[in-house]
């Protein structure tokens, strides 16, 4: 009966930690997209800011 319960018990166990990893898995892999996804905003918004600071400085120049 004990060992009947602890293959029982050690199976619930296996299949607990298989999901766990599985769902981590799944969380890991959507941070990475997201965070991906964050870069290429932040990228973009800086060379947007890049080419309003050459043009100001541009301007600037051509205004002397």
């Amino acid at each position: 009966m004990n060992t009947k319960l602890q293959e029982l018990t050690d199976k619930i166990f296996l299949e607990g930690v298989e999901k766990g990893n599985t769902e981590a898995k799944a969380i890991v892999a959507k941070a990475e997209l997201e965070a991906a996804d964050i870069i290429e905003k932040a990228k973009a918004e800086a060379a947007k800011i890049l080419n309003l600071n050459s043009n100001f400085l541009l301007n600037s120049l051509l205004m002397r």
